[in-house]
């Protein structure tokens, strides 16, 4: 039983860093276009576009609530971004665009329960 709570609260970290995350885009002059789309490759959490750039970003966010495995983004490696890469190309495919010009980002949420806050980094064009 431990194992499976365990899991939805890790599911609830993610979802909140995520929640936390889409704001921070809105407010920092960013459109949502979808969130946790899925494929047989895997998800991507966020898509949106850079108001400023009309640029299409694909956005990982990893959520923390301390650093004891290290900062959130430390876990976005090399085979996580050649996932984000191959669900882009679906996202892409099946919406039809083609020639975008597009990027991937990871959003790094680092939660302090205690204080009730959270810090939020925007890590631009990661893996390429």
């Amino acid at each position: 039983m431990k194992n499976i709570c365990q899991k939805r609260s890790k599911q609830r970290t993610g979802r909140f860093g995520e929640n936390l995350a889409v704001n921070f885009l809105t407010e920092n002059n960013y459109s949502i276009i979808d969130t946790n789309f899925y494929t047989r490759f895997g998800e991507i959490d966020i898509i949106a576009k850079e108001k400023a750039t009309n640029q299409l970003i694909f956005i990982e966010v990893k959520t923390r609530l301390n650093t004891q495995y290290g900062l959130p983004e430390e876990s976005v490696g090399r085979s996580k971004i050649k996932r984000l890469q191959k669900t882009a190309h679906c996202f892409c495919e099946y919406n039809d665009i083609n020639d975008e010009n597009y990027r991937f980002d990871v959003i790094s949420v680092l939660v302090n329960k205690n204080k009730g806050t959270a810090l939020i980094r925007h890590i631009k064009s990661v893996g390429l």
